[in-house]
């Protein structure tokens, strides 16, 4: 029972950590604006930084949450027997292994690389895929404001 043990280890949403994380963000955002208004003080260098930084926390936040939802996904459709995860074999792999597969299948679909290794297999896993696309492309924009 597989998916038994992965629900248990890995949760797409946990209440405490998401209130620690957009504690973080709104510190970050607090920050950027501080420097902001101090940066012919303190050198576009400095700030550039912190922008940068604040880009790249958002984008690795955003690619943990639909890493997440993928492999969710690939479980739930389990019963199909054609899953992302049974076609590549890692069915009986560690839940690192499996995450760190998912996260650079998304980091890929992302970044609109997509280099295609690894990809959709049933309809459910399709049609969620398009959803996910859709909304990285919405969140990609959104973080580059």
């Amino acid at each position: 029972m597989i998916f038994g043990e992965f629900n248990q280890h890995i949760k797409l949403f946990e209440f405490f950590r998401m209130t620690r994380i957009t504690g973080i963000m709104n510190q970050l955002n607090s920050l950027v604006a501080y420097y902001r208004l101090q940066k012919a003080k303190l050198g576009l260098a400095l700030y550039n930084c912190l922008v940068v930084f604040k880009t790249v926390f958002w984008m690795t936040f955003v690619i943990h949450l639909l890493s997440c939802l993928w492999i969710r996904i690939g479980f739930l459709t389990g019963w199909q027997n054609n899953t992302w995860i049974d076609e590549f074999g890692l069915h009986d792999e560690d839940h690192m292994v499996i995450y760190v597969n998912s996260f650079y299948y998304i980091t890929a679909t992302f970044s609109t690389i997509g280099y295609g290794d690894i990809y959709a297999w049933n309809q459910i896993e399709k049609s969620s895929m398009i959803f996910l696309i859709v909304i990285s492309l919405i969140l990609y924009s959104l973080i580059q404001q």
